[in-house]
């Protein structure tokens, strides 16, 4: 130990660390984008989305299929608010069926 209180082979090992560190992070990211382009050369028009900054699998989003879901889920609405209003109107007959009887 030095008379400064840090121990040169510890503090080279930290040195170290972090820059393999930043090297695999740089490679990494070198690897997804690579990835990313291929999957768009395969799948053309499809986002790769990743969820992590890490390792991790990645979500594949095709933006003509998201707006077709999206269009889904608003005639799913539409449909339940329609059968709601139904609904209603054979309840309210059905009061005014039994208030006549």
């Amino acid at each position: 130990m030095s008379s400064s209180g840090f121990n040169l082979e510890e503090c080279a090992q930290k040195i170290q660390a972090a820059y393999r560190g930043y090297l695999i992070r740089k490679h990494f990211l070198a690897v997804r984008l690579r990835f990313e382009r291929i999957v768009k050369n395969i799948e053309g028009n499809t986002e790769v989305i990743w969820k992590s900054h890490y390792l991790c699998k990645p979500i594949f989003q095709n933006p003509q299929i998201l707006a077709r879901l999206k269009e889904i889920d608003l005639r799913k609405l539409a449909l339940t608010r329609e059968l709601e209003n139904v609904e209603k109107a054979i309840h309210e007959r059905k009061q005014i069926l039994r208030n006549n009887n």
